[in-house]
């Protein structure tokens, strides 16, 4: 089915609907996560471990635990887990530097192959902060420039200024009483 005219369109691993769909594919077990804070958690066992992705609005999380299955779990159901069991780690999808999806897919294969070496996407990739350089250095540019207005607007001419309840602003900006 083709998208609407004017609707971007979605070419590879580009979204986590696109990623859910593929680890569907390839034999993933979707499950339902108890809090909000996660959309949803594909899970599976190799010979040795059992892996669980969560999926979340802004990121990722990857938790593998040292047990196998008694019997696989069926498909959404509550996943009775937490990320404070087994060895997890949290990726971000703001300013990660490559595509976190396929990363993940890469994760999944490996498992699926009971490869053993899972060190390299353990690595915490993105940060929380979403703002990114240019941003901070804008905001810091544009506390500069209200300070230096805010100085002229209460008649600064070189000295310090009083603002009222003991509250000085000197001309470059600093604070004193």
């Amino acid at each position: 089915m083709k998208p609407p005219l004017g609707f971007p369109k979605i070419v590879g691993m580009a979204t986590a609907g696109v990623l859910k769909d593929c680890l569907l594919k390839r034999g993933w077990t979707p499950m339902m996560p108890k809090g909000r804070v996660h959309s949803t958690v594909l899970t599976r066992c190799n010979r040795k471990e059992i892996a669980n992705i969560y999926l979340r609005r802004r990121g990722i999380d990857l938790q593998i635990l040292p047990e196998v299955w008694v019997e696989p779990p069926r498909a959404n159901t509550f996943l009775d887990c937490t990320l404070s069991e087994g060895r997890v780690v949290r990726h971000f999808l703001s300013q990660t530097s490559f595509n976190l999806f396929e990363g993940i897919l890469r994760f999944a294969k490996a498992f699926e192959n009971d490869e053993d070496n899972y060190g390299r996407f353990f690595n915490s990739v993105g940060s929380r902060d979403r703002k990114t350089a240019d941003i901070i250095g804008s905001c810091e540019e544009a506390d500069d420039g209200f300070d230096a207005m805010l100085y002229e607007a209460l008649g600064g001419d070189g000295g310090s200024v009083y603002i009222g309840d003991g509250l000085f602003m000197g001309a470059d900006g600093s604070w004193h009483d």
